[in-house]
């Protein structure tokens, strides 16, 4: 770390308080080579500032570069804009275009001598060739304090002409970055909704920050009995070129997430892509094979119709729908294989409990009324990913989000951004959870 730098950028540039005292440490006999160093400082920074600057990357006059199937490779481009300028910092991004078969990683990375790396991927099963002198990325000069962290100067003299110099990280308020579920209330008075939203901060730690945070729990394990039957294997369905970028960026959020890994399975079930009504695709697979060879889970469900008549006489109505609950679900090692799905870009396994399980169903119950068991009947209806709290008075609705918190929390479970309670009058409340 450059010390020099960040007590000149304090001291001379933020104004810090302790300049006097850090003049007052330098012996008269050091003071040109102070004032040297923070000249250098000085033109650095002000050398380095090309905030204004854009180009192109291209490759040279010579180069023809040939990415194979399903690689990537790092790829020296020239930039010939920046004849004459010295090294700053840049965001390259793709430039994209109608018929571009690679693919330009978005990167911030230092431009020296005019030349900058790009990592090249090409994501088809044939390989490419990239031609001499082909505009690849944009460049995008930007300045070097929108990339650093934050940090702060702090000087203790410990001596006459002494003074100790450390540079910490600023660290973010923790209550600024905590987050907060959204709360919504029907038919309370303010007093009710102050103290619903004080229950909520105080558990936002269970609350996923975003719609991909899954939790984790071990504390149901997804089985998978197939008996003696040989494993099932069917082939990939075929896929629509024109998809293909959908189910691999489908593919990758599932890998990022850890929701599936890629296997080397005997078992392979299709995978069936459908859009959905609002233009996005829906990932599923095809496990009426493997389910015909498993042996069935008779765990019982609720009966509705008993499930309501134990909450007739409530007040208050609280809801929990847990969002994803499936895929935070842990498949048991043993069976995570049989849980293989075959795609045109490789084979995966599921890590989390996938949809179209035939037991799927028996074990989130199982999973829902180990972890929220207890007041079973008196005060809480649970239904697969869907749980129901209910009370006569205001106070215990409180006392039973409370609890269930609690219970959540101690299982790995993790909710995710909204809350809303009602009274009987308003009986749409919908608190969604993850685990």
């Amino acid at each position: 770390m450059n010390v020099i730098n960040h007590c000149w950028e304090a001291l001379f540039q933020g104004g810090h308080p302790g300049l006097t005292v850090f003049k007052s440490t330098i012996p008269s006999s050091h003071g040109a080579a102070w004032d040297k160093a923070f000249s250098v400082c000085q033109r650095i920074q002000a050398s380095g500032e090309m905030e204004d600057f854009q180009g192109t990357a291209r490759l040279s006059r010579m180069a023809v570069v040939q990415l194979q199937p399903e690689t990537e490779m790092l790829v020296w481009a020239q930039v010939p804009q920046a004849t004459g300028v010295p090294e700053t910092c840049v965001l390259v991004e793709d430039l994209g275009g109608d018929g571009q078969e690679w693919r330009i990683g978005r990167a911030v990375l230092h431009m020296k001598a005019g030349k900058v790396p790009l990592r090249v991927c090409n994501p088809h099963p044939y390989p490419i060739t990239l031609p001499a002198r082909k505009p690849l990325a944009k460049v995008t000069g930007i300045s070097q304090q929108d990339i650093s962290p934050q940090r702060q100067l702090v000087l203790r003299q410990t001596g006459t002409n002494t003074i100790e110099v450390d540079v910490q990280m600023v660290n973010a308020d923790p209550g600024a970055s905590k987050f907060v579920p959204l709360f919504q209330g029907e038919g309370l008075t303010q007093e009710q909704q102050s103290r619903l939203d004080e229950l909520l901060q105080k558990w936002s730690s269970v609350f996923a920050a975003h719609d991909e945070d899954y939790g984790k729990t071990s504390a149901v394990l997804h089985q998978i009995h197939t008996g003696n039957a040989p494993p099932v294997r069917e082939r990939y369905r075929p896929v629509p070129p024109t998809l293909y970028p959908e189910l691999r960026t489908l593919i990758q959020g599932m890998l990022d997430g850890g929701v599936i890994t890629e296997s080397a399975s005997p078992w392979a079930a299709p995978v069936v892509l459908v859009r959905k009504k609002d233009g996005g695709l829906r990932f599923c697979v095809d496990y009426r094979k493997l389910n015909s060879v498993t042996h069935k889970d008779a765990y019982p469900l609720p009966r509705i119709e008993e499930s309501l008549t134990g909450l007739r006489k409530a007040a208050w109505y609280s809801t929990l729908d847990l969002a994803s609950g499936y895929w935070q679900v842990e498949v048991h090692p043993h069976d995570k294989e049989k849980t293989a799905f075959t795609t045109p870009m490789g084979l995966y396994q599921f890590e989390r409990m996938p949809f179209g399980l035939c037991n799927g169903p028996a074990t989130f119950q199982r999973l829902m009324q180990r972890c929220l068991g207890g007041r079973w009947a008196s005060e809480r209806l649970s239904y697969c990913e869907l749980e129901i709290l209910s009370s006569e008075v205001h106070c215990s609705a409180d006392s039973s989000v409370r609890r269930s918190c609690n219970k959540i929390s101690a299982v790995g479970m993790e909710r995710a951004d909204r809350y809303q309670q009602a009274n009987q009058e308003a009986f749409e409340l919908h608190l969604e959870l993850h685990i």
